[in-house]
């Protein structure tokens, strides 16, 4: 029986992607990179926004031959777009608030564990759903502590410890392989939620197309 889930947050509670990429795209266009418009482009994006967000980036601007002048520019607007229009654009995925709810209803907890920073917590705030957390672990946690980022098992491990969870009873949920690496490693159970078609496959304990099928798991 599961009876705590660590949930990442792009691409797992929420549909982030489709907005920072268009975002992206916006800045770089602004900048005078119009080819960056292309539907061609976007789904590269896309593609290497379920690797890693900063992947996705170095590989973008590589392409265009930015300049490390240009890469802080577009970097620098970006990061000021998505403070002042955040959260717009983003959705949260079906039956998140269903598996929540299900988790604490029964005894059970959830907990965030994400490379977002705090803003990750004023979407979860917005769309009533920290009220099902019992912690977030967000950037600024595990940079306080020298964590490793995903797919290190640094975080999950130290969660695991500080909760005196079992790990036979814990599931990292996540819709990319660092995040189901980051599981396996911390030797708990994984679930792999294949949201997007882009998601590079992994083996996992659990694979998902969509959040209901994880709640019939649950209730097994």
């Amino acid at each position: 029986m599961i009876k705590t889930l660590l949930w990442d947050f792009d691409g797992t509670l929420f549909d982030t992607y489709p907005r920072i990429v268009k975002q992206t795209q916006s800045v770089m266009n602004d900048m005078g990179y119009h080819e960056i418009m292309s539907k061609e482009n976007y789904d590269l994006m896309m593609s290497l926004a379920k690797v890693k967000l900063n992947h996705m980036r170095e590989v973008i601007y590589g392409k265009f031959n930015l300049s490390e002048e240009k890469i802080k520019k577009a970097n620098d607007e970006y990061y000021k777009r998505e403070e002042l229009s955040w959260p717009e654009g983003i959705y949260l995925y079906p039956y998140v608030k269903e598996v929540c709810s299900f988790m604490v209803e029964n005894g059970g907890q959830n907990i965030l564990y994400t490379h977002r920073q705090q803003n990750a917590i004023t979407a979860m705030e917005k769309f009533d759903l920290a009220k099902y957390f019992t912690e977030f672990v967000t950037m600024e946690y595990a940079v306080e502590r020298g964590f490793r980022e995903k797919p290190y098992p640094d975080t999950i491990s130290h969660i695991v410890e500080r909760f005196g969870l079992n790990p036979d009873e814990t599931m990292m949920v996540g819709d990319r392989d660092i995040d189901i690496l980051a599981g396996t490693n911390a030797k708990i159970k994984t679930c792999f939620y294949k949201s997007y078609e882009h998601n590079r496959e992994v083996e996992a304990t659990l694979r998902v197309l969509s959040l209901e099928e994880l709640l019939k798991y649950l209730k097994q």
